[in-house]
């Protein structure tokens, strides 16, 4: 979120009206800015290069909401950087299909497991059957279960945040 943050309010505009509001850049402002400028916002150079692809082919990812569900995310996974994480994240929450649900994400399965069954820790495999009652919408429905704020217990170490840069 700093990077996207601090991205748009290098490389965007302000929004109209009286809130401190910014717009996203244009892709033809993103295309242009070396991945070392993206880097200094805290994203990595990996995922600079992959802004910079998507930048420039605009037209393309426009054309996704047009597609059916297997196009799109073929269409997705074309662009380099770009794995099946990612599309089944960008299709579910920029692009609205309503089934797609990431796997190999490391909070969702645990928090699917949690808000059902009150079970700390699941795989992908185990998240899948318990959206599989919403097929169709299962996508909306790990959505609904993150906004509702409540995620499964974490054991994991604390780790103090550094810079990246």
């Amino acid at each position: 979120m700093r990077a996207y943050r601090g991205i748009n309010r290098r490389f965007g505009d302000p929004a109209p009206g009286p809130h401190d509001l910014w717009l996203r850049p244009s892709c033809d402002a993103l295309k242009r800015v070396p991945w070392e400028v993206y880097c200094k916002f805290g994203a990595s150079r990996k995922m600079a290069q992959t802004i910079i692809e998507i930048a420039r082919v605009p037209g393309r990812m426009e054309e996704i909401l047009t597609m059916e569900a297997p196009e799109a995310r073929a269409r997705l996974q074309a662009i380099r950087g770009v794995g099946p994480w990612t599309a089944a994240s960008v299709m579910s929450e920029c692009f609205g299909f309503p089934d797609e649900v990431a796997v190999a994400d490391y909070h969702h399965p645990n928090t699917v497991a949690w808000f059902f069954e009150r079970v700390p820790r699941a795989d992908d495999a185990r998240m899948l059957e318990l959206l599989e009652p919403y097929r169709g919408q299962r996508g909306r429905v790990l959505r609904i279960i993150n906004a509702y704020g409540e995620s499964a217990p974490k054991f994991g170490p604390r780790h103090r945040i550094r810079e990246r840069w």
